[in-house]
Order: C-alpha cells, then sequence, then structure tokens
C-alpha cells in the first residue's frame, strides 16, 4: 500500500477508536477534552463531507455549551480551559463550520477570560499553554471588543515593563510562579510556553494593529535575542532550549512541535512575513532544512506519536514548510515522519494501536495535544492539503501569515 493508502486507513482506524471514547469522560478543554473532539469531528465531516460526522461535533459542542451553562468555568487556561473553547468556537465560525452568530457564547466566555488573564498577569505567569499569552491568543481574536480589549492591551503593557531589554535585545525571565521551580529565573526559548509563543502573538498584534508600534519594537527586540542565540556548529538543535540564570545555554535533543528548533522556524517565519523581513525568513527555511536530516531517536528524541513531542506533530510542521516553500527536504521529511508515525501503531490495546508514553509509562490517550485525536488531524491535513483543511493548526500557533495554506 502506498503511505497515502496506509494514512487514509489509519484515519478510518482513528474514526472508529474514538467511537469508544464516552465524551461524558473528558473535559470541556481544547487540548486534553471534548474541545479537540470536536475540532476532529468538525473538520473530518467537511473532508467527507459528512452529516453523520457534523452531528457527533455538533453533539460534543452541545455538550460543552450545556457545561458551561450548568457550572460556569472552572478551568481558564488555554490549554484546559475555556480561552481555549472561546479559540476553538471563534475558529468553527470564522471557517464557516458554525452559521450561528457566537456573539451569546463568547460574550459569556469574555467575563470569565478576562479575570483569568488578570489573575495570571498579578503571578507574572506568560506562559501560552498555561498562562496569560495564551488567553491573550482569544483576547487578540476578540480585539475590538469593549469587554476584552483593555486586558489585552495590559497584557502587553506587562509584556513591555516585565522585558529585559539591552543591546542583545529583549526576553523574560521565568517567574517565582512558574510550576517547576528549577526554571525561575531561567529564559524559556519554546513554542509551547516561552519565548518563541511570545514572538507569534507579538507577530499577530503587529499584523492586526493592535498596539502595533509597541508590539513591533518588542518583536524586533525578540527576534535579536533570538538570533544571538544560534550555534550552527551543532548537528542537533541550533538553538538552546532554555538559558540558565549564570546565561548557560542548555541544549537538548528534542524535535518537536513544543521545544526545539522548529518552533524556532515558526516564530521566524511569521516574524519575518509579517515585518517583512526575508533574512529572517531565509533563516527561518535554513534552520527548517537543517532539521531535515535528523531522524534517530538519539537525534530527536520522539518515542511516541503525539502532536506535542512526537512524529505526527513532526510530520506536520515539515507539512507546513513543504506547502510554504515547495522543497522537496521538507516533502522527504514530511513522508519520513508521517511513515514513522504509520508504524509505531504496535500496542494492541492501545487506541488505533497507538499509546503515549509519560514519566510513569505507556498510556492510552484521545487528546488532541498528545493523543490520536491530533494524529488523525496531521493525517486529514495530509490526504487533503487545501487551505480550508489546514486551518485546524492555528489552535498550535502554525498559521503562518500569508501562507497558500
Amino acid at each position: 500500500m502506498t503511505l497515502r493508502n496506509r494514512a487514509e486507513a489509519k484515519l478510518l482506524d482513528i474514526l472508529t477508536a474514538l467511537e469508544t471514547i464516552n465524551p461524558n469522560s473528558r473535559p470541556l478543554s481544547l487540548m486534553s477534552g471534548r474541545s479537540g473532539l470536536i475540532l476532529f469531528y468538525f473538520y473530518l465531516a467537511r473532508m467527507r463531507s459528512s452529516d453523520a460526522l457534523y452531528d457527533i461535533g455538533f453533539q460534543y459542542l452541545n455538550q460543552n455549551l450545556d457545561f458551561l451553562e450548568e457550572y460556569g468555568a472552572n478551568h481558564f487556561t488555554y490549554c484546559n480551559g475555556v480561552a481555549g473553547f472561546g479559540v476553538l468556537f471563534k475558529l468553527l465560525t470564522e471557517h464557516t463550520f458554525l452559521d450561528t452568530d457566537p456573539e451569546d457564547v463568547l460574550d459569556a466566555l469574555d467575563e470569565a477570560v478576562v479575570e483569568s488573564t488578570q489573575q495570571q498577569l498579578l503571578a507574572n505567569n506568560l506562559d501560552f499553554l498555561h498562562g496569560a499569552v495564551g488567553n491573550a491568543f482569544y483576547l487578540l481574536m476578540r480585539a475590538g471588543t469593549t469587554a476584552t480589549d483593555p486586558c489585552l492591551r495590559q497584557l502587553i503593557e506587562q509584556l513591555q515593563t516585565t522585558a529585559i531589554a539591552d543591546a542583545d535585545g529583549i526576553r523574560w525571565l521565568e517567574p517565582e510562579s512558574v510550576r517547576n521551580p528549577l526554571a525561575q529565573g531561567t529564559i524559556n526559548m519554546s513554542l509551547s510556553h516561552g519565548l518563541c509563543s511570545k514572538i507569534i502573538f507579538l507577530a499577530k498584534c503587529v499584523a492586526q494593529q493592535v498596539a502595533s508600534e509597541q508590539c513591533t519594537y518588542l518583536l524586533e527586540g525578540c527576534i535579536r535575542f533570538l538570533r544571538l542565540q544560534a550555534d550552527w556548529s551543532r548537528s542537533v538543535n541550533v538553538y538552546p532550549s532554555a538559558i540558565a540564570a549564570d546565561h548557560a545555554k542548555e541544549f537538548d535533543n528534542r524535535l518537536a512541535w513544543c521545544y526545539g528548533d522548529l518552533g524556532v522556524v515558526v516564530a521566524l517565519l511569521f516574524a519575518g512575513k509579517v515585518l517583512n523581513q526575508p533574512a529572517w525568513i531565509q533563516e527561518g527555511i535554513a534552520l527548517g532544512l537543517h532539521a531535515c536530516s535528523r531522524t534517530t531517536i538519539e537525534q530527536t528524541s520522539l518515542v511516541d506519536t503525539e502532536f506535542c513531542h512526537g512524529t505526527a506533530g513532526v510530520a506536520h510542521i515539515f507539512n507546513r514548510l513543504y506547502t510554504e516553500t515547495a522543497l522537496e527536504p521538507f516533502e522527504a521529511a514530511r513522508d519520513y515522519w508521517l511513515e514513522q508515525t504509520l508504524i509505531r501503531d504496535t500496542f494492541p490495546d492501545g487506541l488505533a494501536g497507538y499509546k503515549t508514553h509519560r514519566s510513569d509509562g505507556w498510556v492510552t490517550e484521545p487528546a488532541l495535544l498528545e493523543g490520536i485525536v491530533g494524529v488523525g488531524l496531521v493525517l486529514q491535513s495530509y490526504l487533503q492539503p487545501n487551505a480550508d483543511l489546514f486551518s485546524w493548526d492555528s489552535v498550535f500557533l502554525l498559521d503562518l501569515p500569508g501562507s497558500s495554506q
């Protein structure tokens, strides 16, 4: 069977496996719960023109709305709470999956997300997945709304006042509130938690003309600092994952969405496109090409298939880079990591043959971030690579501006 035929068969396996999941056993959240399932079903329904799949997506969507009406918002972050659900709802409307005006729903979410963001700002929690910057992507989608704009500008102001700014550029230290005490006082460089997600947020602000002068200043400083950290003599990650309080650079071998050079690639391309800086774009492409040669566990730390730090997420980023540039090494890297994803369905008691590796062993996981929903969406975009069926990856900050996809 061809790679394409095997991907189609595996997508069917994933759909079948998800039928065994009790939606009531999953939380509301985007990255680990029902909102991720909603994303999967709506996009697959459009790909297959299936009313039955749309019906399942609407069933899960209504369960989320009923939960909010009955219990209110009890989790607020982008990863695990209403901010992520709000981004999902807005995304489905913008791409015409929903023909209803979501304002009544979004108005109900605004107050909760604003309150949560202000609490996170008090703790100087500027994380993407679990802090104020993640919530800010919801606030940015609501730009122009009276209820949310003051909070969005408050966050931008705090980014400026808490930044370290000098001749080397702009960056932020991890606060005392960070979940890992050992990370306090370090500079996190990652897409999932650190500098790269802030770069993309600032680039989106500039693109939407939200505090554009202030955000341009911050963005240019971030890129200046970022580029100074490169060590092109390294055979694995060129950029460090973190910089310690004593300025020592901490390199690892991870090739993934969450940590590693691929996040830097996306940040450079985003900023370069928004500010029309060809040198940044070319550096991002060169870094991506450098990553294409890394294929072993020792070079990548890839042991499972999830989107966050598994083979599927890597395959999708290379797919994005291929559609962006039409460069054959990116196509070859995409196909290699798709192949690796397909051959790792080796668990008889897994979901569609897959399990996720965690510190306490292998577990079954249906979720978007660390489970088979993320794998399924990656396969969808490979099988039908058009702009409409790529738009889901904006929830992972991969929606490059001006992309043909």
